[in-house]
C-alpha cells in the first residue's frame, strides 16, 4: 500500500480541514471525575457556592439592561430575582451526557457515554491517542499508542489489544508508527469508554444514490458500488474518516448519430442507452451508528467525477464534470 498511501497522504492534507474539533470536544485529558460540580449558568449569570445560578457583579447599567435589580449599597450589587434564576447545570462534552444528581452545595455531575464503540474492530497498525487513562491498564495519559496485536475476547464481542508507545507520521507517506516501550495491555472497550481517539486506515464498500451537478443545478439518481480507503480520526462511534473512493454503476446516455446533424449542427440523438460509468471521488465520511455492537455503517459527503468510454456513438451529458454525492458504506475494519 505504500504508493497508494504517498498519494492518499497528499489528498488528506488537502481535506482535514474539512472537519475540524466541535463546540464542546472533550479536553484532552478527560476524565468524568474532572466535572463533578455544576458550574454552568446563562448569560449574565454566575454559579455561587452554594451551586445556584446568582446575577453577576455588573455595572448598574449592564444589571438593568440584563433585568436585575441593583441595589446602590454599600457595597453596591447586582441581584437577581432568586425565583427566576436558573440551577446550575453540568459542563456540555461532546459524546456524553451529563446529569444533576443531588442539589445545592451537594449537586454533583454524572457523565455516560453515548456514543460507543461502531464494532469490535480490526486495531492492528492503528493509533490510539489516550485522553482520560482507563484504571488498571498501566498507560499514561494524553499519550499516543501503537496497536501491535490483539487477541478475541469476550466472544468475539471485544479485542485485548497489545500496546505501545508510538506516533503518527505525515510525511512522505502518512500512517502510524511503533516507537520503543514496554507493551501494555488493554481492552478496545476500555479505551472507547475512556474517551481515547483512534487514528488509521480504514477500507470498506459505498454507494452513492445522489449526486448532484452545481453547474447545471441537476439530480441523478443511481445505485453506483465501489470500495473506497481512508484515514480515521476521532472517538469510535462518533468518529471522522476523509477518504478516496471508486465506483461502478450505469448512467444514462444518449445514442447519437455522427453522420447526421441537427440545427446546430451537433449529432442527431437516435435514442437513450445505459453507459456503465467509472467515478472518482474524495469525500468525509462520519460515523452514524448510536447503539451499542452495532453494524460500522457510514455516511458523508464526497466530490467527485463520472467517466465514460469515448465512443462516438454514444453520449453522456455529463461527462467529467463535477458532483456532489451523498454517500452511504460499511466498514469492513471495523467489524
Amino acid at each position: 500500500m505504500n504508493h497508494f498511501q504517498a498519494i492518499f497522504a497528499l489528498a488528506l492534507s488537502a481535506c482535514l480541514g474539512l472537519a475540524g474539533p466541535a463546540a464542546g470536544a472533550i479536553p484532552e485529558n478527560f476524565a468524568p471525575g474532572d466535572y463533578l460540580k455544576p458550574s454552568v449558568c446563562p448569560a449574565n449569570y454566575m454559579a455561587d457556592v452554594a451551586l445556584a445560578c446568582v446575577a453577576k457583579k455588573l455595572d448598574s447599567a449592564a444589571c438593568l439592561a440584563a433585568g436585575f435589580d441593583f441595589k446602590q449599597g454599600p457595597p453596591p450589587v447586582c441581584v437577581a430575582d432568586p425565583a427566576k434564576a436558573p440551577k446550575a447545570a453540568c459542563k456540555a462534552i461532546s459524546s456524553y451526557a451529563a446529569t444533576v444528581n443531588g442539589s445545592g452545595a451537594d449537586a454533583t455531575c454524572a457523565y455516560e457515554r453515548v456514543n460507543p464503540s461502531s464494532a469490535a474492530g480490526d486495531y492492528i497498525g492503528d493509533c490510539f491517542h489516550v485522553k482520560g487513562v482507563p484504571p488498571g491498564t498501566g498507560l499514561a495519559g494524553d499519550r499516543m499508542y501503537f496497536v501491535s496485536g490483539q487477541r478475541n475476547i469476550d466472544g468475539d464481542n471485544d479485542r485485548e489489544l497489545t500496546l505501545v508507545p508510538g506516533h503518527l507520521q505525515f510525511f512522505p507517506t502518512l500512517g502510524c508508527l511503533a516507537d520503543a516501550g514496554t507493551p501494555v495491555k488493554a481492552q478496545a472497550s476500555q479505551l472507547i469508554e475512556a474517551g481515547a481517539s483512534r487514528q488509521g486506515y480504514s477500507y470498506g464498500f459505498l454507494t452513492m444514490p445522489y449526486k448532484y451537478f452545481p453547474k447545471d443545478r441537476s439530480f441523478i439518481v443511481g445505485a453506483p458500488v465501489g470500495a473506497y480507503l481512508g484515514w480515521r480520526y476521532g472517538q469510535a462511534g462518533s468518529g471522522t474518516m476523509v477518504a478516496l473512493a471508486l465506483t461502478l454503476g450505469q448512467v444514462k446516455g444518449e445514442t447519437v448519430d455522427p453522420t447526421k446533424l441537427d440545427a446546430n449542427k451537433q449529432p442527431t440523438v437516435t435514442g437513450t442507452t445505459d453507459v456503465p460509468a467509472l467515478s472518482a471521488a474524495v469525500g468525509v465520511m462520519f460515523d452514524v451508528l448510536k447503539s451499542p455492537r452495532g453494524k460500522p455503517f457510514k455516511a458523508g459527503l464526497f466530490f467527485g467525477r463520472d467517466t465514460v468510454s469515448a465512443e462516438p456513438t454514444i453520449r453522456y451529458r455529463y461527462n467529467r464534470k463535477n458532483w456532489l454525492a451523498v454517500q452511504l458504506g460499511y466498514d469492513f475494519t471495523d467489524n
